[in-house]
């Protein structure tokens, strides 16, 4: 149920209305968050999901049919991930914690991970969950606060919140 009513609670309840999408965060062991990587459902870009956003230039912004990720899409967001951790010495090597997403094994991103020294520490299977703290600390915040914004878009107007919502309401999630 939607309603105007703002001490009442607003509920979308149609699983047709829902549009899924990815963020994927990064966090180094120093505690700098990284510009997150957003996947979205589409086959391409379209320019009226970015005219009323104020998007960061640095976030990544990823189109997939699934609005998963896949291999395209996981050797974007290790780039994005080596550009904002550019290590200036040659020699230095860090660190990826991950889970075991296939595309994480793929050929690509293990010679990725050895042209900019990075070593790949994989969690183990259905663990992920457990041992990232992340989900609690990072993601957590994100869905009240994603919860928050879409209460605040559905009330007054009555509308869905779909992928361009996102876009415009990033920033304050």
């Amino acid at each position: 149920m939607i309603t105007r009513d703002p001490n009442r609670q607003a509920n979308l309840r149609s699983s047709t209305s829902c549009t899924l999408t990815t963020l994927c965060e990064k966090i180094s062991a120093d505690g700098h968050v990284l510009p997150p990587m957003i996947i979205v459902s589409g086959m391409i870009h379209q320019e009226y999901w970015y005219t009323k956003t104020d998007i960061h230039d640095d976030y990544l912004i990823g189109v997939s049919d699934t609005s998963y990720s896949n291999d395209y899409l996981t050797i974007a967001g290790l780039k994005q991930f080596e550009m904002f951790l550019a290590c200036p010495q040659s020699e230095v090597y860090r660190l990826l914690l991950l889970d075991c997403y296939g595309s994480h094994c793929t050929r690509e991103f293990i010679e990725y991970y050895d042209d900019y020294k990075i070593i790949p520490f994989c969690l183990p299977s259905n663990t992920s969950y457990l041992l990232q703290l992340l989900d609690v600390l990072v993601f957590h915040p994100y869905k009240h606060y994603n919860t928050k914004a879409i209460e605040a878009t559905t009330r007054p107007g009555c509308r869905a919140f779909d992928k361009v919502e996102f876009l415009i309401a990033i920033n304050s999630i």
